[in-house]
C-alpha cells in the first residue's frame, strides 16, 4: 500500500512539474517589435496574445492606432505611426522606386483568411490584385472575424496583403509581404494585437 501511495505521489509530482514547465515556456514566449529602428521584446500569454501593458505608451499607440508590417523572411514586426512611414520603409527595404509601377496584371497569388487561429473555422479568399472594401457586405459577411491567414504566392513578384481596421481601408492596419514563390503565414492575429479587427482588405503585387 505504501509503495502504491509513493508511486502515485511521484507521478503527480512529475506531472505537476512538467505542466508548470510547459506553462512557463508558453508564458515567456516573446515577439520582436521594431519601432523607430529600436528593437523591443514583448511577451505573449498562454493564448498567444500580445501583452500590451508591458510596453511603453508610444509602442502601444503604434500597435492599436498605427500600422504594423511583417516581411516574409523575418520574425520581426515593424511598427509605424503613419502609412507614409510604412510605405517609405517598404520602398527602401525592397528597393522599390515607385509604387505606381507595380504590376497588378500578374496572377498567381491567393490569400486565405480564417475565422479561428491556426487556420481553423470558416474562411474567405482574395486572389491576385483585389479590393474588399467592406467585409460586412455580401458575399463575405466576415467583418471582425479574421484570426489567421495563409497567403500563397507562386509568382516572381512580391505580394502584399493589407488588413485594415475599418471599411474602405481606414483606421489602423497590418501588412503582410510575401516573397516570390513562397507562402506567408500568420497563425494567430493575437500575436500582433489585430485579432478580429479586420473590416477591409486589399492585395496587390510589387
Amino acid at each position: 500500500m505504501k509503495k502504491i501511495f509513493f508511486l502515485t505521489v511521484t507521478i503527480l509530482t512529475i506531472f505537476s512539474c512538467t505542466k508548470e514547465d510547459l506553462n512557463s515556456e508558453i508564458q515567456t514566449k516573446d515577439v520582436k517589435l521594431i519601432y523607430n529602428q529600436i528593437e523591443y521584446k514583448a511577451t505573449l500569454d498562454e493564448n498567444g496574445k500580445l501583452q500590451l501593458p508591458e510596453l511603453n505608451q508610444n509602442i502601444q499607440n503604434a500597435i492599436v492606432n498605427g500600422h504594423s508590417l511583417e516581411l516574409d523572411d523575418t520574425n520581426s514586426i515593424y511598427l509605424f505611426d503613419t502609412e507614409t512611414e510604412e510605405m517609405d520603409f517598404i520602398k527602401n527595404n525592397l528597393n522599390i522606386s515607385d509604387f505606381s509601377t507595380k504590376n497588378n496584371k500578374v496572377a498567381g497569388a491567393t490569400g486565405y483568411f480564417y475565422e479561428h487561429k491556426n487556420y481553423g473555422g470558416g474562411f474567405r479568399t482574395g486572389a491576385d490584385t483585389f479590393n474588399i472594401y467592406n467585409l460586412n457586405n455580401a458575399p463575405y459577411h466576415f467583418n471582425d472575424k479574421i484570426s489567421s491567414t495563409k497567403i500563397q504566392n507562386t509568382t516572381t513578384s512580391f505580394y502584399v496583403v493589407i488588413f485594415y481596421q475599418h471599411k474602405n481601408f481606414g483606421g489602423s492596419s497590418h501588412t503582410k509581404i510575401v516573397s516570390p514563390n513562397s507562402t506567408g503565414y500568420i497563425s494567430n492575429f493575437d500575436n500582433i494585437g489585430f485579432n478580429d479587427k479586420t473590416s477591409s482588405i486589399k492585395g496587390y503585387f510589387l
